[in-house]
Order: C-alpha cells, then sequence, then structure tokens
C-alpha cells in the first residue's frame, strides 16, 4: 500500500489525508523544464482544472444514525462521481467495525466487497456497465456495523468521543493519488443523528438542528472547493464561551469535565483572530469559527487539527508553558487560511505552503504579541536559529522542500517534521528577508485572496513572490525548493576607498542571494541585498569606513554562513577578545532539542551558538573555546 501523508503533519500508511495536525511535540527536477512547467499556468487556474486522470467526486453527502457511547451506526451516502476517464471500480473507506450492506447507481449494476486492511474498511464498487468518459453518476451506499476505531478516525470514550472522514462518515480513496481531504473540490453534507443531550461540533456550517424521538439531528454543510482540512466531528457534553470583539462570530468550545484554559483561549482568541485577519488581508469567510479545546490526555488520540471553520488543538501542548499552547493555537488557526482555504493542489510531494506556512505565522505571532517588547529582528533570529540546529544536526538538508514522489516524504515523525515544518518555514523566513517584509507581506495577502477556495501549487506561489518583489526567484526555488542544497558561505570583505568587495567562497554552482548586514566604524548599520554567484565578488558602494560585514542572522535558519577568518566569530574580519568573549559565554550550550528552560518549537537553547561550535557536533566545549583562543589574532585572510 502507498504511503502518504495524513493531514497536517503526521504521516501514516493510508489513503487520503483527514485531518490537520497541530505542530508535533518533540519526542530533482531541472530549472528549464520546472520553469517551462509553470509559466504556462494561468493564475489562478479554473477550479474545473483536473487533477485527476479518472474520476472527479462532485458530492459526498452522508446521512449517519450513531450512538456515541456504543459506537453503532447506522449509515447511508450518495456520492456523485464524473468520470474523466473510463471508470468501473471505486472505493469507500470506513471505520473497520463498518461495512456496506448494499449500493445501487441509476442505469448500472453496483457489485459491494468490504475489505479490512489496517484498521479500515475498504468498500469496493464495481459499476457494471463502466462509466463512459464525461458521464455523471450518484452512487448511493449503505453502511452499517459498530466502530471499531482501530484508525484515527474515530475515538470512543467518557466525557468526548470524535469521528472524522474514512471512519464513521465514508471518504472516497485517493484513486488517482491527487492528495489532500477533499482532493476533488466535492461540496459535502453531514446529516447526524445522536441520542437526544449529546452535544456535537463539526467543520462545515451548522444548517439546521431539531429534536425529535429521543433523537438530535444536525446537518452540516461545506461548499465544493479543493481542500486539505479535515472533517471532524467532536460528541459529548460540552461547554462553549463566546469569544467577544473579532471579525466573526466565535466560540471556544470544551467538555464540561476540566474545563481548564478554556477563558485562557477566549482571550488568546481575541488576540490570534485579528493576527490571522491581518496576516490574510481578509476575514474568515465562515458564518462562525468554533475553537476546539481537546482535553489533556489526547495527544496519542488526536492532538489537533483545522477544518472548515473549527480549529482543535490538544490541552497537552500548555504542559510545556501555557505561551507555548497559546502560540499553537496560532498555528492551528492559521491553518484555517494556509490548509483550508487556501490547499497548494501539489500537496501530494509538498508541504511547505500549509505547515511551513502556518509555523512561519506561528513565529509572527510570538514575536508580534506574545513578545512585541524584544525588537522584532532580534527576536525573528533567536527563534530560527533553532531552525538551522535541528536541521544541521538532526535532519536532512538534501531533501528537496517538493518532492518528486510521495515515497520520498520522511516516514520518522522527527524528519517529517524537520521538513514539513522546519526547514520549510526557514526557507520562507529566507525569502521574506530577500524579498523585504513589506512586499512579503503584500504577498501573503496577495496569495489569500487569489487562491481562496481556488486550485494553486508551489508555482504560483512563486509567481506571485516574483510579481510582487520584481525578482527573479527561479534559482532559489530550484536550489531550495525542487532540490536539497545546504548552503554554508564563508564571507570575506575588504575595502578600497568608497568600494566594498564582499566574498561568499564555499558556495560555488550556486545563486545565493543575501542580505548584508554592513556596520560602519561608529556602529551605523546599512542592510544591502545582494546576490552572490558561486565566489564571484559582490561589489557595493560604501563611502565610509567598514568594521563588519554578516547576513542578517534572520537567514541564519537557511543559510549556515561563517567568516572566512578562521576564529572569528562577529564577522569583522579578525581574532579578537570580543570573539573569546563570544563563546567563552555559550561555554556548555548544546543544540540538542528538548532541554530544560529551552524555548521555541522543540525547547531548545536558542543562545546556543552555531559559530562557537568549532567541531560542528551540537555542543560548545573546551575544545572549541580553545580552537577560538588559538586563532586569536587572526585577521582578514588568516594572517
Amino acid at each position: 500500500m502507498r504511503k502518504v501523508t495524513f493531514g497536517f503533519g503526521l504521516a501514516l500508511g493510508l489513503m487520503p489525508a483527514l485531518t490537520a495536525h497541530a505542530t508535533p511535540i518533540p519526542r530533482y527536477e531541472d530549472l528549464v523544464t520546472r520553469r517551462s512547467l509553470r509559466a504556462s499556468a494561468k493564475l489562478p487556474k479554473a477550479l474545473s482544472t483536473p487533477l485527476y486522470q479518472s474520476t472527479e467526486v462532485k458530492k459526498i453527502d452522508t446521512q449517519l444514525d450513531l450512538v456515541p457511547s456504543s459506537g453503532v451506526a447506522t449509515g447511508h451516502v450518495d456520492v456523485e462521481l464524473h468520470a474523466v476517464g473510463s471508470v468501473g471500480q471505486v472505493a469507500l473507506l470506513l471505520d473497520s467495525g463498518l461495512a456496506a450492506t448494499g449500493a445501487s447507481a441509476p442505469g448500472k449494476t453496483v457489485d459491494v466487497a468490504n475489505q479490512v486492511a489496517q484498521g479500515y474498511a475498504f468498500v469496493n464498487l464495481t459499476l457494471t456497465p463502466a462509466m463512459a468518459p464525461g458521464e455523471t453518476v450518484t452512487i448511493a451506499v449503505d453502511y452499517s456495523g459498530t466502530l471499531s476505531c482501530q484508525s484515527q478516525g474515530c475515538y470512543a470514550g467518557a466525557p468526548l468521543s470524535f469521528i472524522s472522514e474514512n471512519a464513521a462518515i465514508p471518504g472516497v480513496f485517493d484513486q488517482d493519488n491527487v492528495g489532500g481531504y477533499n482532493a476533488w473540490g466535492a461540496s459535502r453534507s453531514l446529516t447526524l443523528s445522536v441520542p437526544e443531550g449529546i452535544d456535537a461540533v463539526a467543520s462545515g456550517e451548522l444548517a439546521s438542528s431539531s429534536t425529535a424521538g429521543g433523537k438530535t439531528t444536525r446537518v452540516w454543510k461545506i461548499p465544493a472547493f479543493h481542500s486539505y482540512g479535515g472533517n471532524v466531528v467532536m460528541l459529548g457534553v460540552l461547554a462553549d464561551q463566546p469569544v467577544t470583539g473579532v471579525s466573526i462570530p466565535t466560540r471556544v468550545v470544551s467538555t464540561q469535565v476540566g474545563p481548564s484554559h478554556v477563558s485562557e483561549m477566549v482571550g488568546f482568541m481575541q488576540k490570534i483572530l485579528p493576527f490571522v485577519d491581518a496576516q490574510a488581508g481578509q476575514k474568515l469567510p465562515y458564518a462562525e469559527l468554533k475553537v476546539f479545546k481537546l482535553p489533556l490526555g489526547w495527544l496519542d488520540i488526536f492532538r489537533g487539527t483545522a477544518g472548515y471553520g473549527l480549529t482543535l488543538l490538544s490541552e497537552d501542548y500548555a504542559a510545556g508553558s501555557v505561551a507555548y499552547f497559546e502560540e499553537t493555537l496560532a498555528h492551528e488557526n492559521a491553518h484555517q487560511w494556509w490548509g483550508v482555504l487556501v490547499s497548494p493542489t501539489d500537496i501530494p510531494v509538498t508541504r511547505w505552503l500549509v505547515e511551513g506556512m502556518a509555523t512561519l505565522s506561528q513565529i509572527d505571532y510570538a514575536a508580534q504579541v506574545q513578545h512585541a517588547d524584544v525588537p522584532r529582528d532580534e527576536y525573528l533570529a533567536r527563534r530560527y536559529r533553532e531552525h538551522w540546529m535541528l536541521v544541521k544536526h538532526l535532519g536532512d538538508p538534501s531533501l528537496p522542500l517538493v518532492v518528486d514522489q510521495t515515497n520520498q516524504i520522511p516516514e520518522d515523525s522527527i524528519a517529517n517534521t524537520l521538513w514539513a515544518y522546519i526547514r520549510s518555514s526557514a526557507f520562507l523566513e529566507y525569502l521574506r528577508v530577500v524579498a523585504g517584509d513589506d512586499v512579503f507581506a503584500k504577498l501573503l495577502r496577495t496569495w489569500a485572496q487569489t487562491c481562496n477556495q481556488k486550485l494553486c501549487d508551489t508555482g504560483d506561489f512563486e509567481n506571485l513572490l516574483e510579481a510582487e518583489s520584481g525578482q527573479d526567484f527561479g534559482p532559489v526555488f530550484a536550489q531550495w525548493v525542487y532540490s536539497g542544497t545546504a548552503a554554508e558561505p564563508s564571507l570575506a570583505f575588504s575595502q578600497s576607498g568608497g568600494t566594498l568587495s564582499v566574498t561568499a567562497s564555499g558556495i560555488d554552482g550556486l545563486s545565493v542571494p543575501l542580505e548584508l548586514f554592513v556596520e560602519g566604524e561608529g556602529g551605523k548599520l546599512e542592510k544591502r541585498k545582494v546576490v552572490f554567484e558561486g565566489s564571484a565578488p559582490v561589489t557595493l558602494a560604501i563611502p565610509t569606513p567598514v568594521r563588519r560585514v554578516r547576513p542578517n542572522p534572520r537567514q541564519d535558519g537557511l543559510i549556515w554562513s561563517r567568516s572566512a577568518t578562521p576564529g572569528d566569530r562577529d564577522f569583522d574580519g579578525e581574532v579578537d577578545g570580543f570573539d573569546v568573549i563570544q563563546c567563552a559565554y555559550r561555554l556548555g550550550r548544546e543544540a540538542a532539542p528538548s532541554q530544560t528552560g529551552g524555548e521555541g518549537i522543540w525547547s531548545s537553547d536558542l543562545d546556543f551558538d552555531p559559530r562557537c561550535d568549532e567541531d560542528q557536533n551540537g555542543s560548545i566545549s573546551d575544545a572549541d573555546l580553545s580552537a577560538v583562543s588559538a586563532a586569536f589574532g587572526n585577521v582578514k585572510g588568516g594572517q
């Protein structure tokens, strides 16, 4: 069975993505070919652009009668299919405790075969005669049984249960390998009947609710558009608190038992929603946003997700600190745009515009809201230093952000996180520095506006970036998006008259845009954007004497730069007492994650300086300090 990613960041050997999971808690293509492909694309692509080879799913309408306490379920689903090619068979996915009991379609004989694998029931539907290209057929399927919840598609328990797509709610097998929760852009409806007294919150807009005969029936609807966000229903005895003063009706929902952190979440959402609105340049297009606090202990059950108008997050994320819980809640709500409403169609082979984007938003929120007293550049540089450490010591920088095949996506959870979240967001931050903060902020707003519920992909993002910035990012994307590159330039500079010459060695064959910090003798700082083409020097007109030249530290998450003068840690081209003191202060620090008192996504020591780690083993030891001390007195060129 093929390997795909199951939601926002959690890899499983299953079928289409179901849910959008939160940031984990620790425990080649030719450039010319790629650019010629994307150059022919319209922006945005028409919604009817076929991503599939055989089957387009137009509608999935489910009626489900469920007893959450026992898992007994009786359901019916109508699936409207449009044949692109000849279609003789499709498959539905259900929980392994359920089975289809019958199926029909106008003008067709539908044979049903149930097969259980990996906690799921694969319901194979064979149509006779086969659907001809261009034909549209609605298949009606009845199913029933008792949920086994052997997969992550459901959980039965008190005081809370949940069901999702491909469990009690049938999903359509992604036989064209399109990827994503709603790969086809189908409209969806769920009519759910549960015993009276059981509350329910679900993805989608609540269309109606009624009670009769001891049962409460609710109907939710999700419009037709391609989306990577999941369809989730939470069931139990629930309580909620409204979030006031925000752009759309919003409430925080939890169980009535142990509703800790709910009032805090209300306060968080009063800050998070304005942040999300501003970043996307528009408010979320929902009648209501539901924010669900999953109970403590749900980390291994269902840690968090984002679906249409529904954000969920486990209280386990507050274990480290309430501040981390808050920024992770910002991450999940950012997914309402980056993954739910704007869902890249190349999602089977990349996560950088979903998880990477939400991680960028998460860190931006921390910088803008939680740490507004710290200079923004300084804060972002410290946070992205962690990305450098994680990728350098735990990750694989040779893996492209857009891979060629789905089986190249890392299966290991740490490796997957480093690829999908850490390296992806570091690349986005690098693009922001190179393009400029204002340009990048406008890019995000344009991306949200242009691709809201439309078909867009990595090529469209690059097109927009180039249009907004006026720069050619083809070489940059070729190196870091479509190929794996680890750039470690060593910088040297010299000045003659009013001309500054800067050389970056160790990057032969690469084109590396950088923003340089040029510091004068009086401490005056100038920011200059340059492009290093291999080891060829770049020249800048700087009339005043220059003391040091170094890359903007915010680029350190992706570009691992050093001074060309051995032992020089502050990029002034010489080794003096400042370099020794800088490393002596960091003696004993380590690059390892999950450290007591650590910061960032994986509780790393953000004061670890990789340039003081002479042997690059992830620890600043006496040997590293001795190496710096031994170089004392070195000047430019190692003299």
